[in-house]
């Protein structure tokens, strides 16, 4: 039965969404990171960063690199299935990536044009997990419970994307606070 959600009270929805973790999580924690990384860290880099024009500058080309990226892992996504193993490891590099623009957008170690195939990467990590968190749910889903399984996953990126816009702007602020920017929509 392609509807058999439809037949299942609150508390049991409410208890087969809370198994989509593994999937959920993974989610989450890639779109956290990624638009923290745009809003937050690659909206204060630029080459020098006292320069506004060079970091929208810096933006602009950070955020081509991370939509090629994008475009690539999710036109070619399903070529490879990967395991819920691959798809918890994809969010922690993207992590590792949101820790790494954040030091660099404060402390200018890696500080040049050359970091942009980073942004590639970042793209590639957030529409592999996708691809492959949407896939897997497909896969290992009963097919009447396909269609809210992949509705409640949806959500968990929709979170992850909301809650970084809040924590982008803080970071923001505080690498402009660092650097003696002005403009920042919110100091640290």
């Amino acid at each position: 039965d392609m509807g058999a959600w439809r037949q299942m009270g609150w508390r049991a929805r409410m208890a087969f969404v809370a198994t989509l973790w593994p999937y959920m999580v993974p989610l989450y924690v890639v779109y956290l990171s990624e638009y923290i990384m745009q809003a937050g860290a690659w909206s204060a880099i630029g080459f020098p960063p006292e320069s506004k024009a060079a970091r929208d500058q810096f933006y602009k080309l950070a955020n081509l690199c991370y939509q090629g990226g994008v475009f690539i892992s999710r036109s070619s996504g399903l070529v490879v299935q990967l395991s819920v193993g691959w798809l918890w490891l994809m969010p922690l590099l993207q992590a590792l990536l949101l820790a790494f623009f954040i030091l660099d957008a404060l402390y200018m170690f890696w500080y040049d044009w050359s970091i942009l195939p980073l942004c590639v990467v970042a793209g590639l990590l957030g529409g592999t997990v996708y691809v492959q968190g949407f896939a897997l749910i497909s896969r290992e889903t009963e097919p009447g419970k396909k269609e809210l399984a992949m509705s409640a996953a949806s959500m968990a990126g929709d979170i992850g994307v909301a809650t970084a816009d809040i924590l982008g702007i803080l970071v923001q602020g505080c690498i402009y606070k660092f650097h003696h920017l002005e403009s920042a929509t919110f100091h640290c």
